[in-house]
């Protein structure tokens, strides 16, 4: 399979990059218009299509992939380096058995519809060169035939350096797209749902639209800020920081202890996580509950402080 437009069925060659529809048709074939001569006085008719039904019956679907792997991935739970698979193609003369590739691709993570990323792999104004060209098919065939076009919305057809790119889903904020982030607070794409939009369109701007809700988990929650009050009086408070690598525990706004911890009187422990929890207290010592409009990352949680010796 190619990293770029495979050609799935069918032994008959094609054109998989161009995305132009010939005006011309020969008994059950369309003449490829990236012949010698072929774009002279053309017409593109035929809409661009997304996600279409495959041979079989087999619905299309935005695939998420394991970059430089063939695993699919589950989309409710994405992490780390992940390529994006899309079925696509133009429509020759306007009849959707006929087929070729479409001319433009680009894909978006978006949330509450708000466009964090957008990266257009190609547009095929030109033709890539060596050595990504040969999986487009080969360009001096006189016809195109009807087909089934898969594209790696990830990868750059024109890098020839380093084609073979991916959705960062740790992309780190203002880094390059292969830096990582450690933690959700330095993460472009914290933890948490996002949509990812594909667009397609062929020479004449007739475009498709496609979208799938996903879910990234990349980062480990952990305590972020931890305080403990007394007599509505802070007596403790502490947070952890993430410096050269390491998670640092340090005194939030000033010293750490702030008081004394009186026996045989009511606690209130407040946790802050970095991300959206469920709390899970051993034996109940201390039962937590959400602070009502912190998306579950604040939780709270009260008990009597009774102090034991060790000798009795």
């Amino acid at each position: 399979m190619s990293r770029y437009g495979t050609q799935r069925r069918y032994s008959a060659p094609g054109v998989l990059s161009a995305g132009y529809s010939a005006p011309e048709r020969n008994d059950t074939r369309y003449y490829n218009p990236l012949r010698s001569g072929g774009l002279n006085n053309f017409n593109d008719s035929g809409d661009v299509h997304i996600l279409y039904t495959k041979s079989g019956g087999t619905p299309g679907e935005i695939e998420f992939v394991r970059q430089a792997a063939t695993n699919v991935l589950d989309k409710n739970g994405l992490c780390g380096h992940v390529d994006i698979r899309v079925p696509a193609y133009d429509s020759l003369g306007g009849i959707n058995t006929s087929r070729a590739g479409i001319h433009e691709m680009k894909y978006q993570i978006k949330q509450n519809d708000q466009v964090l990323y957008e990266y257009k792999p190609f547009t095929f104004d030109n033709l890539p060169g060596t050595p990504v060209s040969n999986p487009y098919g080969n360009l001096n065939n006189e016809y195109v035939y009807s087909s089934e076009y898969v594209y790696w919305a990830t990868n750059d057809a024109f890098d020839t350096t380093t084609p073979n790119k991916y959705w960062n889903t740790m992309h780190k904020l203002n880094g390059s797209y292969n830096d990582n982030a450690v933690l959700n607070s330095e993460a472009k794409f914290p933890d948490g749902r996002y949509n990812v939009n594909i667009i397609v369109s062929d020479i004449a701007d007739h475009n498709a639209e496609a979208n799938t809700e996903v879910l990234l988990d990349n980062f480990a929650p952990y305590v972020k800020k931890l305080s403990v009050f007394q007599n509505n009086q802070r007596r403790y408070n502490s947070s952890w920081e993430h410096e050269s690598g390491e998670m640092k525990l340090s005194p939030e706004g000033g010293e750490r202890q702030t008081g004394d911890i009186k026996a045989g009187e009511l606690i209130t422990i407040i946790a802050e996580f970095s991300e959206e929890v469920t709390v899970q207290v051993q034996d109940s010592f201390v039962p937590m509950a959400p602070v009502d409009g912190m998306g579950n990352r604040l939780w709270e949680g009260n008990c009597l402080l009774n102090i034991y010796s060790l000798n009795t």
